[in-house]
């Protein structure tokens, strides 16, 4: 069986993310999932990609059931169903950029981030979207200093740089104020965080308020963000207040 043009997409969106479950790869790259299981059950025959059932990521990762079908979008008959896949062992040697991102430790990490992607894709169509790694290389190409900024995401659209974060865990004020500082001093025209959870929401939208570059909306929000002290905002009246 010979790969296809799909195949060199599923292997280029595991390199850029690191790590996909496989309801993810479905929607993104098939219309059914049966077409979706044959295909992955290929590249995993011939070592392309590897996969780790949703059991060995919950014990390695201390995850409760219930936090993985949150993570997961799924219920709770589908759980026992999916996998999460990543690059295998035939690039196991191949310097890819996502040797970090593909840890099992970042896996939760970047099954989410993979939502966000999708979300950020449905609101700026046309945009081109880089990853971690993307980011590091095109910043190692440039001569970029080792203490520049690398956010999980960024969107080039019209002129604009976008970078996404992705807060998963509650930091200090001063980290986070230090993390806003630089960004307000960056090449970076407008940053939006998405934040997991309502108290991480809660602090980092106080904590941004005066950083008029900063955005900050809940997890996978569609239609409005938090910006500076007034209130609730469309995202693109935000993108449009910015240059």
């Amino acid at each position: 069986m010979k790969l296809t043009t799909r195949d060199f997409e599923i292997l280029e969106f595991l390199a850029a993310q690191g790590a996909a479950s496989s309801r993810q790869l479905m929607e993104r790259f098939f219309q059914t999932r049966g077409s979706c299981d044959k295909r992955l059950h290929f590249l995993k025959t011939v070592g392309l990609v590897e996969a780790c059932p949703i059991a060995g990521l919950e014990s390695e990762m201390k995850t409760s059931p219930s936090q993985l079908r949150e993570i997961l979008g799924v219920g709770n008959s589908d759980l026992w169903k999916y996998r999460i896949y990543r690059l295998g062992p035939k690039f196991k040697n191949r310097r890819l950029g996502a040797e970090q991102i593909s840890d099992a430790k970042m896996w939760k990490h970047q099954v989410l981030l993979n939502r966000v992607r999708a979300l950020c894709e449905e609101l700026f169509p046309g945009s081109h979207i880089l990853t971690d790694p993307e980011i590091r290389q095109e910043a190692m190409r440039l001569g970029s200093s080792q203490d520049q900024l690398i956010p999980d995401l960024v969107i080039r659209l019209s002129g604009r740089e976008i970078a996404v974060e992705l807060e998963r865990t509650l930091k200090s004020s001063r980290i986070y104020f230090e993390r806003f500082q630089a960004y307000r001093n960056s090449i970076y025209t407008h940053v939006v965080y998405f934040c997991e959870t309502d108290l991480i929401f809660r602090k980092v939208s106080d904590l941004a308020a005066n950083f008029k570059k900063i955005a900050v909306t809940g997890f996978l929000s569609r239609k409005t963000i938090f910006r500076e002290r007034f209130g609730f905002q469309p995202i693109q009246t935000f993108l449009d207040s910015m240059p």
